[in-house]
């Protein structure tokens, strides 16, 4: 990939991982001010923006590494 290319999937990720990190935020504070189904949702929104966040970070790393090794 291009220096053009790198840049353009950092930023993607960076999108993604905002949204990852909203995901969390909002699943755990629907849990925690929720009635039960609420709560249930709540902590599945939770665990799922986990996830994305975590994926968006490796991949972000990735990114990272590619960049430095072509000196972007």
């Amino acid at each position: 990939m291009s220096c053009r290319e790198l840049a353009y999937h950092e930023g993607r990720l960076d999108g993604e991982l905002g949204a990852a990190r909203s995901k969390s935020l909002t699943g755990g504070l629907t849990a925690a001010l929720g009635g039960a189904e609420a709560q249930t949702y709540g902590q599945t929104q939770a665990i799922f923006g986990g996830i994305e966040e975590t994926r968006a970070i490796e991949a972000n790393d990735k990114v990272q590494i590619a960049k430095a090794l072509k000196r972007c």
